[in-house]
């Protein structure tokens, strides 16, 4: 088992929602504890993983979900990644268009960035969460 820990791994596993129900398993219900799941069994207690992360522009899609739901639901899915993430960095929402079709908007972006970080400054996560701010660049 510990020859499992001789190399480097890197991992893409796409999160579409802060919290939802597509990939789950039989002991796991919703894709969150699937991949905090499969992060625990991918694991080196050795070498814990640094967990990137992002969600928010597929969460604003959700009808009726407020700035506080939001900011549960990613306060939640830290909670699952805690056990396996040595180090959380949050990856901020870049910005969009602004289209009048789209649910997405640069103020909402804004607002939901800005909850985060707030959320992220509270004793349960400033210990153990950064993040990278790319939003500013991003409207360029």
């Amino acid at each position: 088992e510990s020859s499992r820990c001789n190399y480097t791994t890197i991992s893409y596993l796409g999160v579409e929602f802060a919290r939802d129900v597509t990939m789950q398993t039989s002991d796991t219900t919703t894709t969150q504890g699937t991949i905090a799941k499969y992060l625990q069994n991918q694991q080196c207690l050795s070498d814990p993983f640094i967990c990137v992360v992002n969600t928010g522009l597929h969460d604003m899609c959700i009808e009726g979900l407020s700035d506080v739901g939001f900011v549960n639901n990613v306060a939640w899915y830290f909670s699952k990644l805690k056990p396996c993430c040595q180090h959380l960095i949050w990856l901020q929402t870049t910005s969009v268009l602004d289209m009048a079709r789209f649910p997405q908007n640069n103020a909402r972006v804004e607002r939901w960035n800005s909850l985060v970080q707030q959320m992220m400054q509270e004793e349960l996560f400033r210990n153990w969460t950064s993040i990278i701010d790319p939003y500013e660049v991003s409207r360029t």
